[in-house]
């Protein structure tokens, strides 16, 4: 665990980055957060992003693999 600390760090911005590449960031900032408290996470999650987290990281387990000159095409 010591050795590779970061990586839930790291997997969990890249997943963000990924997220906010397809559907832009006012979703997840704004409308996501506020859907919270009255839908929880998967159905705010939902809701916002149009399919569930575990399909979300299903398709960002397909695009991380690829090679870094395509993620990094994700950043602005």
């Amino acid at each position: 665990y010591k050795k590779h600390k970061n990586i839930a760090y790291d997997i969990g911005s890249w997943f963000i980055a990924y997220l906010y590449s397809k559907d832009g960031e006012e979703k997840h900032k704004k409308n996501f957060y506020n859907d919270l408290d009255k839908l929880g996470f998967e159905g705010s999650f939902v809701k916002n992003f149009g399919k569930s987290s575990d399909a979300y990281i299903k398709e960002f387990n397909s695009f991380i693999i690829k090679p870094w000159s395509q993620i990094y095409k994700i950043l602005p």
